[in-house]
């Protein structure tokens, strides 16, 4: 027996991390002598839990192609959902949370099923090749120049390591709430300076500026006994907002960056993310949308113009009746003046917003585009308060153009259904 797996990369594969939603096929061919039934077994487990899958594939000619994964979309790695009180995978507190259904590892093995003879029945021969892969809820971009590969970003991994963020330059008001996802550890390259190896998570880094550009002050968040003994792999969620750490009455932007360790103390650094005070419109309430993005991370925008509230009722109708007292003594009583002739049943209600934005770059637009793909919405209002949303357009629309810069809007619908008077 010799199964051959190519996972298509000339490095490591175990070096860096995929996303789930992109194409990440392996080719599998055998060499050696005739075998009869045969079928490849492919298993699949993700490290740390009770998932494991296996499952069995007839060849494809001399070379068979397959996404191993496949199976994981919509298991283990189906996007955790947040309730109206922000509780879930991820929760909104002061000390953030993991959410290992958005980044882990999987273990791949594959196999032969075959038998030596036609009249011999297929029994299983053992795995041959055992990989194990970091994958997180999402996808990236290929380049069009790649024809194909089990794509991951240069910068996945090496000289920064990415952080999964579309807008790297995020605004915020006085009261908003916002969390970085962070992996709690990563693959590198053994050839890196350093070492590489697996590296965890340690530190938050951020650094205050004033309006002339003047550091204010510098300082980092511990993390590292968040991920305790080495284990809940996952995103940790690390608060940034307003109303979660102080930022100098005088402060006007920072900028932030996450740093990891190895095994014997070499640090690495994140790429950086920045972050602007945003000036507030008093003429209108603030709306503010958080999603996960094609990462898997979290995301947020804030639409600070003016935005529009409208609830919509649909019913039905059923006559009760004809209106006629028919045993009036009078003509004065043959009518029932109280009494409705028709009844309205059926009635649902849901509410919908038109939010509107100010003047947004290319990179907002950018982020707001993984919004229209993204399984989870909630709204902020101006005091915090969590709504789950529908986005109902399949895009925003463009309300004005200036210099490059645009304004949008977009039109939600509130995902739970408005109370009514049951008839």
């Amino acid at each position: 027996m010799a199964v051959v797996v190519n996972y298509g990369d000339l490095v490591d594969p175990t070096i860096g991390r995929y996303g789930l939603y992109n194409p990440f096929l392996i080719r599998i061919t055998r060499t050696g002598g005739t075998v009869f039934k045969l079928k490849y077994r492919i298993n699949i487990q993700v490290v740390g839990t009770t998932i494991d899958i296996t499952k069995d594939v007839d060849p494809i000619d001399e070379v068979s192609i397959v996404n191993p994964v496949e199976p994981l979309k919509g298991q283990f790695f189906e996007t955790q959902l947040i309730g109206n009180n922000g509780v879930g995978q991820v929760p909104l507190d002061s000390s953030g949370g993991n959410a290992n259904k958005s980044y882990n590892k999987v273990r791949i093995r594959v196999g032969e099923v075959s038998a030596a003879s036609a009249d011999l029945p297929a029994t299983f021969v053992g795995y041959v090749d055992d990989r194990t892969l970091y994958f997180y809820n999402g996808f990236d971009d290929i380049p069009s120049s790649d024809l194909y590969t089990n794509y991951r970003p240069a910068n996945a991994y090496q000289p920064l390591y990415s952080i999964p963020l579309v807008n790297k330059n995020v605004k915020l008001l006085s009261n908003d709430i916002a969390f970085i996802s962070l992996p709690s550890e990563i693959s590198t390259p053994f050839n890196e300076e350093g070492g590489g190896g697996v590296i965890l998570l340690l530190r938050l880094y951020y650094t205050h500026y004033d309006i002339n550009g003047d550091v204010i002050e510098s300082s980092n968040f511990g993390l590292f006994e968040r991920y305790g003994a080495y284990e809940n792999l996952g995103y940790w969620t690390i608060q940034y907002g307003t109303s979660q750490i102080f930022y100098p009455s005088n402060w006007a932007y920072s900028t932030f960056y996450a740093e990891y360790v190895d095994s014997v103390t070499n640090y690495t650094n994140t790429e950086s993310f920045n972050v602007y005070k945003q000036i507030c419109d008093p003429k209108y309430d603030r709306y503010r949308l958080r999603w996960f993005n094609k990462y898997s991370g979290f995301e947020y925008f804030n639409f600070t113009k003016k935005s529009s509230q409208k609830l919509n009722i649909s019913k039905g109708k059923e006559v009760r009746t004809s209106g006629i007292n028919f045993e009036a003594a009078n003509f004065s009583s043959m009518k029932y003046p109280s009494v409705p002739e028709l009844r309205e049943v059926g009635k649902s209600a849901t509410t919908t917003y038109t939010l509107n934005s100010d003047y947004i770059n290319e990179e907002e637009q950018n982020a707001l585009k993984d919004m229209y793909l993204s399984p989870n919405i909630v709204m902020f209002d101006k005091d915090n308060n969590i709504t789950p949303v529908i986005l109902e357009d399949s895009s925003y629309e463009i309300t004005d153009i200036r210099d490059g810069l645009v304004k949008v809007s977009v039109k939600l619908r509130v995902a739970n259904n408005n109370k009514v008077i049951l008839q």
